[in-house]
């Protein structure tokens, strides 16, 4: 049996996906796997039970996009395929070549035309982590998914001996510290996140109480927004004494697998949920995350999965009772995430740390 998953969203989402692989290969011992995903996931999905990876160009025009895909397929015989999330292409990439088993998440209207093996999931009722979610899909392999414990398949990062070695050079070459929290303030989409105030709050009294500890603050180009406030808010007299104690990590311009060994090295992750929450979870880094009441962006649907004694999650302490986006000026709560006060991140830092 060939399978091939198909994951071409964003970071965290790739991650969750991984307990796939590793439920399939428990059940099924003798299946390869292969995967589809994006440049930016590309980096982070190397798992020794992948058997090869194509990584899928959104910028390349759709006839040379269906072309890679249809020859990735013939030429690993893939017999079963699954769509999880992303570009629909390499689902009609699937119809295409002939592939008779595609399976995957009904989600959209051409999920419905086209996986003739997939699952309907109403994923807003919140019944199930996400991770939880993407195993229920693999039913139609013959897979009894009614008992599972999703704890069992967390997803897992590894980095080899030899590429750790290279990565620790190339980092320690930027970084002028070795002892460091990492923290990550962006949030991209709709989804509720902890003032940028707050963080800055947070690393002055962090600073206060354990001076050793240094920070690298991680971003991208699409927190762009939160970094400007963050600066801002930096810049002011009362933070000067952290002016040399923060580096600032920006992604984009560096290489995507450098951020694993930021991440695997650092004492402890803060931040919200985003794929490098996911990320240092796998790398079974220390977190500290911080989530909506939302019922679609909780803590249930997307919490850190892992020992839970490495994490820590905080919510605001408010009766949410709506599903997909905040009420805004309507909800009485208005705004909840500050409920979430700097003296409890930092006694979630103190329990953990």
């Amino acid at each position: 049996m060939n399978v091939l998953i198909s994951r071409t969203d964003a970071i965290g989402d790739l991650v969750l996906t991984l307990p796939m692989i590793y439920f399939i290969k428990k059940k099924i011992p003798e299946a390869k796997i292969y995967l589809v995903t994006s440049p930016r996931n590309s980096a982070f999905a190397i798992d020794p039970m992948i058997e090869d990876i194509l990584v899928l160009d959104p910028k390349s025009s759709l006839f040379l996009r269906l072309k890679q895909l249809s020859h990735f397929y013939l030429k690993n015989k893939i017999n079963r395929y699954f769509f999880m999330g992303g570009s629909s292409v390499p689902t009609i990439a699937a119809l295409f070549s002939g592939i008779f088993f595609r399976g995957g998440v009904k989600s959209r209207f051409i999920n419905f035309l086209l996986l003739n093996k997939g699952i309907r999931q109403k994923r807003s009722l919140v019944e199930m982590h996400e991770a939880a979610y993407n195993l229920k899909v693999l039913a139609p392999l013959g897979i009894d998914t009614s008992i599972l414990h999703v704890e069992d398949f967390t997803p897992v990062i590894l980095i080899s001996e030899e590429e750790k070695e290279t990565l620790s050079h190339q980092l320690k070459s930027i970084l002028p510290f070795e002892n460091y929290f990492v923290i990550h303030p962006g949030m991209t989409g709709h989804t509720l996140n902890w003032p940028v105030r707050n963080y800055v709050r947070l690393m002055l009294q962090i600073n206060r109480f354990y001076p050793q500890i240094n920070f690298v603050v991680t971003s991208t180009k699409s927190d762009e927004k939160y970094m400007r406030d963050f600066h801002h808010e930096l810049s002011k007299e009362e933070y000067q004494t952290l002016a040399d104690k923060i580096f600032f990590y920006l992604g984009d311009n560096r290489p995507p697998r450098l951020l694993l060994e930021i991440l695997s090295e650092a004492k402890l992750f803060i931040g919200p949920s985003t794929g490098p929450m996911h990320l240092a979870t796998a790398l079974k880094t220390k977190v500290v995350a911080l989530f909506s009441p939302i019922a679609t962006q909780s803590r249930w649907r997307w919490g850190p999965l892992g020992e839970k004694e490495r994490m820590q999650v905080l919510t605001p302490d408010v009766v949410c009772g709506e599903r997909t986006k905040c009420l805004g000026a309507s909800c009485p709560y208005f705004e909840c995430m500050p409920k979430i006060e700097v003296k409890d991140v930092f006694n979630a830092i103190v329990e953990i740390f």
